[in-house]
């Protein structure tokens, strides 16, 4: 916990419910290339809260219905990768809108029941034999995101959402030193996480770890407590 913040107790009021997941996918493969369709019922990993006092925030789990498509396609080193997705009955996230004449009568904060469209476009890439790089880009839209929202409420998404991720592996001395790079922020820029990572293989059973890790938060985003927050971890492991 960081000092001086106090965490709320989060309260599940769906905890007493069952929840399952159901899915079935149909995959084709052609030369270099290959093509599913999915079909799912699933459930959102994250609760979405709709009320708070001085101590509790309350919060319901969701279920939602997904189809999807994907595809890739190897074309020499490169490997392309596009997935499309569209979710039904997701819980988009709001809070009151200061800004609105009917703040005063809303709740803080609650959540209103939305279709979505999502798209992922990911690229990977062999340099040489011991490096490779990955690139990938996610963007998400929830469909007539500021209809049916609770009275003085506002979305606390924007049009298109989602993130970027940009990954690099190297290996030197016959894979005896690793070195790997990863790099991931939203695409409305505020916020970002940094990662490198080196791992040296001392001989069959030791091996030694660093890691230096970073992120970065506008004062606007959900994370802005870390901004600026940089660690350090170092480790020793041994395998029999």
């Amino acid at each position: 916990l960081i000092k001086g913040v106090n965490r709320p107790n989060v309260i599940n009021t769906d905890a007493h419910e069952h929840s399952f997941e159901a899915g079935t996918r149909a995959q084709w493969s052609i030369e270099h290339s290959d093509l599913s369709l999915m079909a799912a019922y699933l459930q959102e990993n994250d609760l979405h809260a709709f009320a708070l006092d001085s101590q509790n925030v309350f919060a319901k789990q969701n279920a939602y219905w997904l189809l999807g498509a994907s595809a890739n396609r190897a074309m020499g080193k490169l490997l392309v990768k596009l997935d499309l997705a569209y979710s039904q009955g997701l819980l988009q996230d709001t809070q009151v809108d200061f800004n609105s004449a009917n703040y005063a009568d809303s709740q803080t904060i609650g959540f209103s029941r939305k279709n979505q469209l999502g798209a992922t476009l990911g690229m990977d890439y062999a340099l040489t034999n011991e490096q490779s790089i990955n690139v990938s880009v996610l963007a998400r839209s929830f469909l007539d995101r500021t209809d049916d929202l609770l009275s003085g409420h506002k979305s606390l998404t924007g049009d298109i959402f989602g993130t970027w991720l940009i990954r690099y592996n190297c290996s030197f001395l016959n894979n005896t030193l690793l070195f790997s790079s990863f790099n991931r922020g939203t695409l409305a820029a505020d916020q970002v996480l940094t990662s490198a990572m080196l791992t040296y293989s001392v001989d069959d059973h030791w091996s030694l770890m660093g890691v230096v890790i970073g992120t970065f938060a506008s004062k606007a985003s959900s994370f802005r407590i870390l901004d600026k927050d940089l660690r350090i971890g170092f480790n020793v492991s041994y395998s029999l």
